[in-house]
């Protein structure tokens, strides 16, 4: 998933959301918050906060505040989006409380928050999401935060503010492919390892789950340190079909890295995953679970090439 930036331009959108309530969507479900599952410092804005809602909660959304959903890689393994927002007035900002509203997602209370924002800066605000509502199609789903501002020295006004849903839309979509590959099979490293010096060999397991979907795998993602290498190379790398309940991929997994700064500064040094489709499905990268024992395995393997590479 690349880095993008999805940009609302806050003009006639916002100016119409502001004066009209005809701009809102009405065939929408209605999304209560009726308990706050965040730490007590966390407290909700509103006990009805919806998107059915009149669009003015408080008044119209300030015309020189811009704001846009951003879901930059350092997130992508928290819940956890960001809001960037751009004060281009000429007095400065604040942003006390903020929550996410939309389909995709269960609502969850509003985060308190002390965030000032200076004319001409830009803040990407943080705020949790909830979990998955479900995976039904539909390409009208829609996303605003709840948000309060304060401007200048006047009072708090809360708004309602739509805007472009999609980060949340391949964040929705990612954890559906994810819950159709965890539905149809449990996908792991073997136990049965063997290791020679900095390298591994041993293999993916998959068994299926129920159904009868074709289940395939396409390829393997390691990490800057660690390669995934299937021992034999085919397309697809493993085909399960209706009437398989399980196949392994033989696999060797080796060190590609391990200078002493490169490894001392890797954070995902054990991200490896396999690229899984069901049903001819897009594939999705599914990450592999590292258990103790497996990455005590890992580390053997690195420690064994910089003995290697101090000899």
């Amino acid at each position: 998933m690349t880095n993008r930036r999805w940009v609302l331009a806050v003009g006639s959108a916002l100016a119409c959301a502001a004066v009209s309530a005809s701009c809102a969507r009405t065939d929408m479900p209605s999304v209560v918050v009726t308990a706050d599952p965040r730490p007590p410092e966390a407290t909700a804005v509103s006990p009805t906060s919806v998107l059915t809602a009149d669009p003015l909660i408080g008044g119209g959304v300030p015309i020189d505040v811009e704001m846009f959903f951003d879901y930059p890689r350092y997130l992508w393994h928290v819940r956890r989006l960001s809001v960037a927002t751009t004060n281009l007035g000429d007095e400065p900002i604040t942003i006390s409380s903020i929550a996410v509203r939309a389909d995709h997602f269960e609502p969850l209370a509003a985060e308190s928050k002390r965030t000032v924002i200076a004319p001409g800066q830009r803040v990407d605000v943080q705020v949790d999401f909830g979990a998955l509502v479900a995976c039904s199609s539909s390409d009208d789903l829609a996303a605003a935060v709840a948000v309060t501002f304060t401007k200048g020295d006047g009072p708090p006004v809360e708004h309602l503010v739509r805007l472009d849903p999609a980060p949340l839309d391949e964040i929705r979509d990612r954890e559906c492919a994810e819950q159709r590959v965890e539905d149809a099979a449990s996908i792991a490293v073997s136990a049965q390892r063997s290791i020679d010096g900095p390298t591994m060999e041993t293999s993916i397991e998959i068994v299926r789950r129920r159904g009868v979907p074709v289940i395939e795998v396409s390829s393997l993602s390691g990490s800057v340190i660690l390669a995934l290498v299937p021992v034999a190379d085919s397309e697809p790398l493993l085909r399960i079909d209706p009437d398989r309940t399980r196949a392994d991929l033989p696999i060797r997994i080796e060190v590609t890295r391990c200078d002493p700064h490169v490894v001392s500064q890797s954070s995902r040094t054990f991200d490896l995953a396999v690229f899984v489709s069901v049903d001819d499905a897009e594939a999705h990268r599914y990450q592999l679970e590292i258990d103790p024992r497996l990455q005590s395995d890992l580390q053997s393997l690195i420690d064994a090439c910089q003995a290697l590479v101090a000899d």
